[in-house]
């Protein structure tokens, strides 16, 4: 019962190796037929408009990147991210993810969201 209290996230196993440079990408950069594994992902509260999520992919060739989450999906990627289940899952390779067909918001501007992909 107090344990929940310590606000304590479940562990991915992904580590990024220090000698890794990552190329960073915006999701409508990504494919929308083909999906990403994913590997880990963080929260990075010092986006440019708001706290951000980046999800850190793997494509078919071993190639990793770091895919910015737009900031009005942070709310939606919460429970996926404190979810000791789905961040099993990704530990195993589970997980991926897709850019979803462009959409345009009420203020006119062309939004993505991603699309989450069960994979074998």
């Amino acid at each position: 019962m107090f344990a929940e209290l310590n606000n304590t996230l479940p562990e991915f196993t992904f580590a990024l190796d220090e000698n890794v440079k990552l190329e960073f990408c915006q999701l409508k950069a990504i494919s929308q037929s083909v999906p990403l594994k994913v590997r880990m992902m963080y929260l990075n509260k010092k986006g440019k408009y708001d706290p951000q999520y980046v999800v850190i992919a793997e494509d078919a060739d071993g190639n990793l990147f770091g895919v910015n989450l737009p900031s009005f999906m942070t709310e939606e990627v919460d429970p996926i991210r404190k979810n000791k289940e789905y961040v099993e899952a990704i530990n195993a390779g589970k997980c991926g993810i897709k850019c979803g067909p462009k959409r345009t918001s009420s203020n006119g501007r062309d939004v993505y969201r991603p699309v989450w992909v069960d994979l074998e």
